[in-house]
């Protein structure tokens, strides 16, 4: 069979949003998903993750990418419960803002 990874799927879109709740991995999938992140395309990352992690969270996002909050994903379309956990963490790259 063969494989395509994530980071060759998404560049046939126009942006990705990516929501990553997985119990207590959410470190390793960030870890495991650099070579994704790193693209030069609009990225949205929603992690859930306790208050005093989300730091390193966004160490592992990079530098490229800067919080974001909620409201302004759901004025650009991007689906978003109102129901937001206050351990979720949203975080948009620099390639977002290019996008309208």
């Amino acid at each position: 069979m063969d494989q395509l990874q994530l980071h060759e799927l998404a560049r046939s879109f126009r942006r990705v949003v990516i929501k990553i709740d997985v119990e207590r991995y959410e470190f390793e999938v960030l870890a495991g998903a650099q070579q994704l992140l790193g693209l030069d395309m609009p990225i949205a990352v929603c992690v859930e993750a306790e208050p005093e992690q989300h730091g390193r969270v966004h160490a592992l996002l990079g530098s490229r990418f800067h919080a974001c909050n909620p409201k302004a994903l759901a004025r650009q379309n991007i689906l978003v419960s109102d129901e937001n956990d206050l351990n979720d963490v949203f975080f948009v790259n620099d390639a977002w803002g290019r996008v309208a």
